[in-house]
């Protein structure tokens, strides 16, 4: 691994490998039997392979789930069947999208006499749990990407995309087909992300990518290079073809962390959610001070009495506060593990059900702790009221 600023680079000859006699795969992350610890994803995308398929040969039926599988297909065919009921033969140019949801089962192989098929085979992470299996393809032809950026993926909450396959996830994936000195650019917005995968072929083409001054990166074929941005700081990335004719996709992640899978409508909904809960936290301290002051109108004839009531609201405006405090802080652990390892419903639910019960436990915990403190106070005024009356008994 190569770093440069704010872009990474995993020369080709460092990704995985797997060869076998039908099938030759060059993995971009973790798979399989390959492991290597700094290439486990990236965000939601969990899987770059780079698949030759010999002819004749190709995956038997097996079984997929919470994925959305889709299949760049670079050359040659790929003879697809799912349980489903989908049958297609698709070629140079097709995305195949399959959304796997609850559980589907398919097959992938290569229904040529001859030749190899070559592909880009993609997984990645839904933004929701237990969707409805679907399967759609599309065709890209080499001259919807020739010398541009062309958006074959987008999210299925964007409307501006219309021709492109849907996914349930905030993410764009681009083609491009860049020919000698001809160039595209690309405006990596702050606290986004986005990956540049170039297609391995035989004749090596190469690019050079510029992502600010001075700052130039020569990549080949099966090169791939990743690219962060701070929140203050965006990254413009000019991309120019140096070969005969360079292939490559482009993966865009919006925003820089995963967010819930239950309530994933992009981060807008997010901080909307965290202002409702903010708003909602400071409102039971203002509410549980306005009662102990009607409290402390009943029960607090003596001055004494307030003075132990207006304790006992101070130290319930801290509870309040420090324990919101610490589900807030719990709750950005529990996503960023979520980010890391999540695998669907089961870690969400775990996560959401934790938070859930921390955002009951603190308002329980504080109405305890004011049971606690009025009976406290109710025993010392009534300790007081005794006393009193003993000693206005005496001076009668």
């Amino acid at each position: 691994m190569r770093s440069s600023g704010n872009v990474r680079v995993l020369k080709s000859a460092d990704r995985g490998h797997d060869s076998h006699a039908w099938l030759d795969s060059w993995f971009t992350f973790s798979f399989s039997s390959y492991y290597h610890p700094d290439y486990n994803g990236f965000g939601p995308l969990k899987v770059i392979n780079e698949d030759k398929i010999k002819a004749g040969k190709g995956f038997p039926m097996h079984a997929h789930s919470e994925l959305e599988i889709f299949s760049y297909i670079v050359s040659g065919e790929l003879h697809h069947e799912d349980s489903m009921g989908n049958k297609e033969v698709c070629k140079k140019g097709d995305v195949q999208f399959t959304s796997a949801g609850t559980g589907i089962k398919h097959s992938e192989r290569n229904g040529q006499k001859s030749k190899n098929t070559h592909l880009l085979q993609i997984w990645v992470e839904p933004n929701q749990s237990k969707l409805v299996p679907s399967y759609a393809t599309m065709n890209f032809a080499d001259s919807d990407k020739k010398n541009k950026l062309c958006t074959i993926i987008s999210s299925i909450d964007n409307e501006e995309e219309t021709r492109s396959i849907k996914i349930h996830q905030d993410l764009t994936m681009f083609a491009s087909i860049l020919e000698l000195d001809n160039s595209v650019t690309y405006h990596v917005a702050p606290g986004r992300k986005c990956l540049i995968q170039i297609v391995q072929k035989a004749d090596d083409p190469c690019v050079c990518i510029s992502h600010g001054p001075g700052e130039e990166i020569d990549a080949k074929g099966g090169d791939v290079l990743f690219v962060t941005t701070t929140k203050s700081k965006p990254v413009d990335l000019k991309i120019t073809g140096k070969g005969k004719k360079t292939e490559f996709v482009l993966v865009m992640e919006h925003v820089l962390m995963s967010i819930s899978a239950f309530v994933n409508k992009g981060f807008m909904v997010k901080d909307v959610k965290h202002i409702v809960v903010m708003v909602a936290f400071l409102t039971v301290p203002l509410y549980v001070v306005e009662m102990g002051h009607v409290l402390m109108l009943i029960t607090a004839p003596v001055d004494q009495d307030i003075m132990v009531k207006d304790v006992m609201l101070i130290i319930v405006m801290v509870a309040c506060i420090t324990l919101h405090l610490y589900a807030v802080v719990m709750e950005h652990v529990l996503m960023s593990i979520s980010v890391f390892v999540n695998k669907g419903f089961m870690v969400n639910s775990a996560k959401f059900i934790t938070v859930m019960a921390m955002r009951i436990i603190p308002p329980l915990y504080v109405v305890e702790m004011e049971h606690a403190w009025m009976s406290i106070n109710v025993h010392a005024k009534l300790d007081f009221m005794d006393k009193s009356a003993g000693h206005t008994t005496v001076m009668v």
